[in-house]
């Protein structure tokens, strides 16, 4: 009777242990993604350009939320860059500025090629009425940046409306 016991007990206690760890790796995949990406090229823009020009942006949020640190890399832009940012808008829509990377917004302006670098909070924040977002709303533009509803653009004296642009999205930058 002592055996079928101790069977029964290390069954359980196996039982338990794989089902805590794969509650841990469910709890994991339910946290929110902190790491996003985009790759900028002409042929994003809208309408799109036929731009050499490339760049890629990637995002890394806060474990606490309240701020994002950016890192915007371009490379073969052949007039002065005007501004470089973020939009809300889907694949092949425009949509409306709302953080600056450089340019605007209180930022530096933007090298001619390079890396941008830095950090924003809710404060950098821009609202769009129009877009239903209120001015220093973080957790919204976060909500848009996770499904895929925003985008990086850059903008040249060649190309006011945007040289090259690129969707955020989950993930490192593909090559």
């Amino acid at each position: 009777m002592k055996k079928g016991r101790l069977s029964t007990f290390i069954v359980a206690v196996c039982l338990l242990a794989f089902t805590g760890t794969g509650g841990q790796a469910d709890a994991d995949e339910r946290s929110p993604r902190r790491e996003f990406q985009a790759d900028l090229k002409g042929r994003n823009e809208v309408p799109l350009t036929l731009s050499a020009a490339r760049g890629d942006l990637r995002l890394t949020i806060s474990d606490d939320e309240s701020s994002v640190h950016f890192v915007l890399s371009y490379t073969g832009l052949q007039t002065p860059v005007l501004f470089a940012h973020i939009h809300v808008g889907q694949r092949n829509v425009n949509g409306g500025v709302t953080v600056f990377f450089c340019g605007g917004g209180g930022r530096a302006d933007c090298p001619q090629e390079g890396t941008v670098e830095g950090d924003f909070t809710a404060a950098d924040v821009i609202g769009l009425p129009t877009q239903q977002l209120n001015a220093n709303d973080l957790v919204k533009v976060l909500q848009a940046i996770r499904r895929g509803e925003t985008y990086a653009n850059v903008h040249t004296m060649t190309s006011p409306g945007g040289e090259i642009r690129g969707q955020i999205r989950a993930g490192e930058p593909t090559e």
